[in-house]
């Protein structure tokens, strides 16, 4: 087996892990940051992926010289979603459009209404994250740079692009855009001309196991890797992170909780259910599909109040775990980037409520990690809703280092949870493994080893489950208001 180079391009963070045959031989990351220009915008301008690519690579060069002079194939994963419009020369127009981007609502809303049976052909009701509602918002503000738009890609894509000089992308992230028609794993004409768009300006799709291309000469004589070495289409990360799970089977289902969250259900047929607002996106592996429950705000709503507060997560965390659960606790709707599954409301809000003046920071600590486990409760009774039939979830990303957060979310689904070795790094590990794959035509996406099964806490099952219901209405009081 070849040792291969995986590289996520995420939104937090850059990171980047070389495995060979028995498993993870060194990672590292480098991180990003987001600009929030106006209220619901969010960009990050695609060189700093770029540049926190190699920054990793460099600390990987320095912390694993063996392994990293031996890579023989690199492999992609990435933010999904993300709009990158490029000139004639290859150079971006503008700051990229990120996933948890909220400003083309009324376009979203407007394609929706106008052709709402395309939805069916896309996997999924129209949403502003999407690129075709994007491409949309800017022909009305930005009419300058679409007219001079070249080419249109996906983060991963634009960073490949730089080592290889190909336009290409995968199923899964085309099935993101609201521009590929699902059944034929293909750039949907139909969607195309609903935003009048020339589909000549699209990547071109391969699949995620195939080679993109190959790395430059001076790209790899810059990162000291060997030159010519093949460079894997790769996937979204919904799906990279899947595959790093070994989450391949029908029915096989796991939570991300990074900077957004969802739960993913593996699935070998189309199954779309557009009324209870959940995705059903192309995988990365042939005549495979999976249903998502996207929720857009995760470990970010942590990371938000640990900045708040100036004080690092971890002692934020052993300040929740002296909390004990109480009816009057505290409530906290956790919707700083608006929400899809199953409100589809970019404008949603977050809020504490609740507070009297007993309220201490463990104690919003705490209503902050159950705010995100009561938004997956409402993911999986989306799918559910879909018919999802879902016994266990495994729990990846950063926010399952957390054991407190991984009980809570156990007691609040009311589902067995497995906590995986490697698994805050499942789309990083699911890029490397994609570009071994190619090499392997057996190669088997096994499942990492369990650290440990969580249980629903029986003790506490029915006070979370009516605090469930209560931050519930809480949600509708808040949007009527």
């Amino acid at each position: 087996m070849p040792i291969s180079l995986g590289i996520d391009i995420g939104t937090s963070a850059v990171k980047v892990a070389i495995i060979d045959e028995a498993g993870l031989l060194a990672e590292a990351q480098a991180p990003l940051t987001t600009s929030h220009p106006q209220s619901g915008y969010s960009e990050q301008h695609p060189q700093i992926w770029i540049e926190a690519t190699i920054e990793a690579l460099a600390i990987l060069r320095t912390t694993a010289p063996t392994a990293f002079a031996s890579i023989d194939c690199i492999g992609f994963s990435g933010q999904m979603h993300g709009l990158v419009s490029l000139d004639a020369h290859h150079k971006p127009l503008r700051p990229a459009i990120l996933w948890n981007d909220a400003r083309a609502s009324i376009e979203a809303n407007d394609l929706q209404r106008t052709h709402p049976d395309l939805a069916e052909v896309a996997g999924v009701h129209c949403m502003a994250s999407f690129i075709a509602p994007k491409l949309q918002w800017l022909a009305k503000h930005e009419p300058d740079n679409v007219a001079a738009t070249c080419h249109i890609l996906f983060p991963k894509d634009f960073v490949r692009h730089w080592m290889t000089g190909e336009y290409v992308t995968d199923p899964v992230d085309a099935a993101g855009s609201w521009l590929f028609d699902q059944k034929k794993g293909c750039w949907s004409e139909a969607l195309c001309q609903a935003i009048a768009l020339d589909p000549d300006l699209l990547p071109q799709v391969k699949p995620s196991q195939d080679v993109a291309g190959y790395l430059k000469n001076n790209v790899a004589s810059s990162l000291g890797l060997k030159n010519g070495i093949p460079v894997i289409t790769g996937a979204g990360d919904a799906a990279a992170g899947c595959l790093g799970l070994g989450m391949v089977n029908a029915g096989d289902a796991f939570i991300s909780l990074g900077t957004s969250s969802q739960i993913f259900v593996t699935t070998t047929a189309y199954k779309s259910h557009i009324p209870s607002l959940i995705h059903t996106f192309a995988h990365a592996l042939p005549h495979h599909w999976f249903q998502m429950a996207a929720m857009l705000n995760g470990a970010s709503a942590l990371q938000w109040w640990s900045e708040i507060c100036a004080v690092n997560i971890s002692e934020l965390l052993q300040e929740a775990a002296t909390v004990s659960p109480t009816v009057d606790a505290p409530y906290f709707l956790p919707y700083l980037a608006g929400e899809r599954t199953p409100h589809n409301n970019p404008s949603a809000r977050a809020a504490f409520m609740g507070l009297d003046r007993s309220a201490g920071r463990g104690d919003l600590t705490r209503a902050v990690l159950e705010g995100v486990a009561f938004s997956l409760a409402d993911g999986l009774a989306a799918l559910e809703h879909a018919g999802g039939e879902i016994q266990e979830l495994a729990l990846t990303g950063g926010g399952a280092k957390s054991p407190l957060w991984a009980q809570l979310i156990s007691t609040t689904l009311n589902k067995p949870i497995s906590c995986l070795q490697d698994a805050a790094i499942g789309p990083v590990i699911g890029a490397a493994r994609l570009a071994a794959a190619h090499f392997n035509t057996g190669y088997e996406f096994t499942k990492p080893a369990i650290k440990k099964v969580l249980c629903p806490a029986a003790s506490e099952k029915e006070l979370t489950a009516n605090r469930l219901v209560h931050w519930r209405l809480l949600y509708s009081q808040a949007i009527s208001t």
